[in-house]
């Protein structure tokens, strides 16, 4: 296994195993959440236990909200920061802009997180999103719902046009809906496809090919969401062999398989440890030439993990990169 894919996973595995102490008694995949959502460093307990207290105020926006998991994911964000507490209040005040444009829900805290992330304009940044939406479900009206803000939340914090990306996005799913099983995952890869500025040719081409040796790997993404993993993957294999990259998978998703709390009878599965092992080779394969890019959709696959997170007890793996760059 690649150095820094071995790195990763190593963080991975000591962030669950944290949050899993910190976070008993919250829903089942709340650990998971965390730890994919700070992949950078091992997480300091004491530091984890200040953020559950800040998450967990009564006073606490999140306090409202469907699931646990989301509430972990939020904590991981602030615990990026010097000041917790100023950085909670902040993402606070992101979600109540975006609650003047979109109903209030856990892909609506998800969204605030990512445009907390990318460090620009909220006010902007939700009318923008409020105009990818409307683009968007006026395209697909079935496909599109309040599930995908996250996404809509990265594609918005792109430097490009809402127009440009909803038709780059249409151009790649055009391309590739008739090579996937569901629409729903077509739909989804070619909303953060168009995040790049590759041919949408190219992409799609990438797309196709590396969820097919996924596939042939027996490295399966069924549940809603998932197959989001298969972006960024697409993008580096451009310039990267699909094999090489496909091979460490496999290879990282059996490391993971070892560790306490993800690995055995009551670890979390495989799908979500191959989503996992697909995010530690995703930062390990981003050059420096393309850090910027290739974070930035690490961010989007975060976006549509995090649904799953919430919903449906996935992953969520928001990145440090902004997702402002993806287009730079």
């Amino acid at each position: 296994m690649n150095e820094k894919v071995l790195r990763n996973c190593d963080i991975i595995a000591a962030n669950t195993l944290t949050a899993s102490k910190v976070f008993a008694w919250d829903y089942n995949y709340s650990h998971v959440a965390f730890a994919a959502s700070y992949p950078d460093i091992a997480a300091d307990p004491e530091r984890v236990k200040n953020a559950k207290k800040i998450i967990t105020n009564k006073n606490s926006f999140l306090s409202s909200l469907a699931q646990s998991s989301t509430r972990t994911v939020v904590a991981a964000q602030i615990m990026k920061a010097p000041d917790l507490e100023a950085a909670m209040l902040h993402i606070k005040e992101i979600y109540k802009i975006l609650k003047t444009k979109f109903i209030a829900s856990d892909y609506t805290a998800i969204a605030s997180v990512l445009i907390y992330d990318s460090g620009k304009d909220p006010v902007a940044l939700t009318e923008k999103m409020r105009k990818i939406y409307d683009l968007m479900n006026k395209k697909h009206f079935l496909l599109t719902s309040y599930n995908d803000l996250a996404i809509v939340a990265l594609m918005a914090s792109s430097d490009k046009t809402a127009e440009a990306l909803v038709e780059e996005s249409e151009a790649i799913f055009r391309g590739i809906k008739g090579d996937f099983f569901s629409k729903g995952d077509a739909y989804t890869i070619s909303n953060l496809l168009a995040l790049y500025d590759e041919p949408a040719e190219a992409k799609c081409r990438a797309a196709v090919t590396i969820r097919n040796e996924l596939k042939a790997a027996k490295i399966r993404f069924t549940s809603y969401g998932t197959a989001a993993v298969i972006a960024p993957l697409a993008v580096i294999s451009l310039t990267l062999n699909d094999n090489m990259l496909v091979s460490e998978i496999v290879s990282a998703e059996k490391y993971l398989s070892t560790k306490k709390v993800l690995g055995g009878v009551f670890g979390v599965g495989k799908e979500v440890r191959s989503m996992l092992a697909a995010s530690a080779v995703t930062r390990a394969f981003s050059d420096e030439d393309r850090i910027s890019t290739i974070g930035a959709t690490a961010s989007a696959v975060a976006a549509a993990i995090a649904e799953e997170v919430a919903v449906m007890a996935c992953i969520c793996a928001c990145t440090a990169a902004s997702a402002s760059s993806a287009s730079s």
